[in-house]
């Protein structure tokens, strides 16, 4: 998708909902490796490893956020899907006010 401009990018900030790239990546840890046991009690994979070597965990969710292919505005990040359905709306609605002036 080709650089948005400021009114695109406004339009999608208003209009779509941003995803949460570190509760997605926590997510898929916690479905991939489960619960992991240490002295008799259960942790979600995510937290251990997001406690055990912080340094693994952000180089994981670096990768993570590579291969999902968001669109990031602004420090947000969205669903190319969504942010294209959004992108289709402002330019039907520019176009219905394009043929009122006229």
């Amino acid at each position: 998708m080709s650089e948005l401009t400021r009114e695109q990018e406004e339009y999608v900030k208003e209009n779509c909902e941003p995803v949460d790239l570190e509760g997605m990546y926590k997510e898929m840890l916690d479905e991939c490796y489960g619960t992991v046991q240490i002295c008799g009690m259960e942790y979600d994979a995510s937290y251990v490893l997001k406690e055990i070597d912080p340094t693994a965990y952000r180089c994981g969710m670096s990768d993570y956020e590579y291969c999902e292919e968001l669109m990031e505005i602004d420090g947000e990040y969205y669903m190319p899907n969504d942010v294209e359905m959004a992108l289709e709306e402002l330019a039907d609605l520019q176009e219905e006010e394009e043929e009122e002036e006229e």
